[in-house]
């Protein structure tokens, strides 16, 4: 059982870091409209 509420721990860990991530990404990174320019951000698989 300590073991299984260990696990959980790790996994709600990895889950809030991970959504904290994804939100970053979908809050900060969005392309902003540049006038005259057709620039846009690259996907984020491209980041890393």
């Amino acid at each position: 059982a300590a073991r299984v509420r260990g696990q959980l721990a790790n996994i709600d860990g990895f889950s809030a870091d991970f959504l904290n991530i994804v939100e970053r990404y979908l809050v900060t990174d969005k392309p902003k409209a540049h006038a005259g320019g057709g620039a846009t951000q690259a996907p984020m698989g491209d980041r890393l």
